[in-house]
């Protein structure tokens, strides 16, 4: 979760008072600069207050980051690269034996915060060890220090194949779930509508869209569109490539047609498998916006649950 210094915040540590009092702490770190771990307690006696009655200790670590000093802008820049070309990175921070401790606020160990920012396969990309510029790993260390790894994902990427009215439901929800969104269409850009925030590539053949355009792979795939053929040019440049979710709307009859015609093209249906077809999660949808509802869906489980 990120606090900002008017005290408005994106993302979430959970909610309720506990999130509250997380913000309240984090504004007290901005003021004095120094990181702090912050224990949220859940043991609140349910007749006598409000608070959190879950059971258990919550422990938020809170950190000031200061773009300006080499050594914050430097990960930094490093994360919004990786972030801009679709890359999964890893930020490794470093907690020591006067940093974890009850909330009191002490000072933090020298060693204690951001160490070093590493790709998905633990390849290092920085490292303070190495006084920021080098590519060097952290040292091994033999005090109570340890390390937290945590998964640093860009946005996902969908690119939705139909501009009708699925399509644009399916544009307006994932756009809230934090996708960047691409609706291609056949048609004219004048016989269709957009949806705000959304890249809309219109008036152009789909297959030959996605084939000119270099999405970064575990692109995510939702073909919407209005007529089978479309959706054969589509897989034709998404079987090309390594997609992640990949659904396709239409009756057993549509999507029969639509393999039988890349399999006499040399497609095994095999490879065909992992298409989502008909496409979503069934949850009895009938109008488009339910619909987008039970495809949105699909995506997630997608992206929170295969994700191995």
């Amino acid at each position: 979760m990120i606090v900002r210094a008017d005290a408005s915040i994106r993302g979430t540590v959970g909610g309720g008072s506990g999130e509250r009092d997380v913000i309240v702490a984090a504004a007290d770190v901005l003021a004095r600069g120094g990181p702090r771990m912050f224990p949220v307690e859940m043991w609140a006696d349910a007749e006598a207050s409000e608070g959190m009655v879950c059971g258990g200790r919550m422990d938020v670590w809170i950190e000031r980051v200061d773009p300006a000093p080499a050594r914050d802008g430097r990960w930094i820049r490093i994360l919004a690269d990786r972030h801009a070309s679709g890359q999964v990175s890893v930020l490794v921070r470093r907690f020591s034996g006067t940093t974890v401790d009850a909330g009191t606020g002490a000072p933090p160990d020298a060693n204690s915060g951001i160490t070093s920012v590493e790709d998905a396969a633990e390849r290092p990309l920085w490292s303070a060890a190495s006084g920021g510029g080098g590519l060097a790993r952290p040292g091994p260390r033999t005090d109570s220090a340890s390390d937290h790894r945590e998964r640093v994902e860009p946005a996902r990427r969908l690119v939705i194949v139909g501009a009708g009215h699925i399509g644009l439901a399916l544009a307006r929800l994932t756009g809230t779930l934090g996708y960047d969104v691409t609706v291609v269409d056949d048609r004219p850009a004048a016989d269709l509508d957009t949806v705000p925030g959304t890249d809309a590539r219109y008036g152009a053949d789909c297959g030959e869209v996605l084939a000119e355009s270099s999405y970064p792979p575990g692109t995510d795939y939702a073909l919407l569109s209005r007529g089978w053929r479309a959706d054969v040019g589509a897989l034709r440049s998404i079987l090309a490539c390594r997609p992640g979710y990949v659904g396709m709307v239409g009756s057993r009859r549509r999507v029969e047609t639509v393999f039988r015609t890349l399999e006499s093209e040399g497609v095994a249906r095999a490879d065909l498998a992992f298409i989502d077809a008909p496409i979503g999660i069934d949850i009895g949808a009938e109008t488009p916006e339910e619909i987008a509802v039970s495809i949105a869906s699909a995506l997630i489980a997608h992206r929170r649950i295969s994700r191995g």
